[in-house]
């Protein structure tokens, strides 16, 4: 039985309704992030926590990359021991860190620079090709100072953009086209431009044909992909081409010489919708922990269960 139980798990009424339930049974609490000691990493918490039980198992690879008490103090009060997944993820990233086979490719979209910037500059020294697509290529289109329109262009992030220009100039490749729809127009269609092209009232939502036909190209040399980050507005029909051929192409490659990892919410949700999941070898259950691992960061979860 899966059995659910609220209440505070402060309250020692509830340590005793789980003396009483049966070995077989799961039990599910209330979530943790509700409780003030669990952001601050609360020893006093993490004590509490580590009451109801008798071994802790982290399976969480998502969270890792927070301190919270019931991922980091808990494991100073009970046996504590990494799950299957969280091996899994482990073992699969460090193939990336440590193990890439050349051509390696890095594809990365989605908006935030600043939170893919360290990822950018560790993984860009390895890699042979940095694919750039998603509101991250407006970043750098904004950088070199080309029109982006009604773009989606993260605040502040153009030092970034022009470092990034600066040390991976051989390797960083940027849409040549991409597909905008005119804001004027209450009809999001499709328009496909030049980069050099775009107009003030326009928005830049997916890459264009020329881009997905050389970003597959490329794709079909490597032994190595890495992919975070959709390349456009893919939950909006006319602009789900791009990610959804990329995530083909990702999906046949890993299925044959490559080794290919993916990961972040979107990107998951994408891989799913282009029915690509079973084929791209790693799958990664997280997004920030995922990038902060492949920055080559200590994530405080991990650490903990090593001590």
């Amino acid at each position: 039985h899966v059995v659910f139980m609220t209440g505070s798990v402060e309250n020692p009424e509830l340590r005793e309704a789980i003396a009483h339930t049966q070995p077989k049974d799961m039990i599910v609490l209330e979530n943790l992030r509700f409780y003030p000691g669990e952001e601050s990493n609360d020893s006093q918490f993490a004590q509490t926590l580590a009451q109801l039980g008798e071994v802790y198992v982290d399976d969480a690879f998502a969270v890792t990359h927070r301190e919270a008490a019931s991922i980091v103090a808990i494991t100073k009060f009970m046996p504590s021991f990494a799950g299957p997944l969280l091996e899994k993820e482990i073992k699969n990233l460090n193939y990336v860190l440590q193990k890439s086979e050349k051509p390696f490719v890095l594809l990365m979209g989605g908006i935030k620079i600043s939170e893919k910037a360290k990822t950018l500059e560790k993984l860009g020294a390895q890699a042979d090709f940095i694919l750039v697509g998603g509101g991250l290529a407006n970043v750098f289109f904004a950088a070199e100072g080309l029109e982006v329109g009604e773009s989606v262009v993260e605040a502040e992030s153009q030092k970034v953009a022009w470092t990034i220009m600066k040390n991976f100039k051989d390797k960083l490749v940027l849409p040549k086209d991409v597909a905008v729809f005119d804001t004027n127009n209450p009809k999001e269609t499709a328009i496909v431009k030049d980069r050099y092209d775009i107009r003030h009232t326009e928005k830049i939502c997916d890459i264009g044909p020329k881009t997905i036909l050389e970003y597959a190209k490329i794709l079909k040399t490597a032994k190595t992909i890495c992919w975070n980050g959709p390349l456009g507005y893919f939950e909006k029909k006319p602009f789900r081409t791009g990610t959804m051929a990329l995530a083909k192409i990702v999906g046949a490659v890993s299925k044959g010489k490559a080794f290919g990892v993916a990961g972040g919410g979107e990107t998951v949700a994408a891989i799913r919708q282009a029915h690509q999941f079973e084929y791209i070898d790693h799958v990664s259950t997280g997004g920030g922990a995922m990038l902060e691992f492949l920055a080559g960061d200590k994530l405080p979860g991990i650490e903990a269960l090593k001590e």
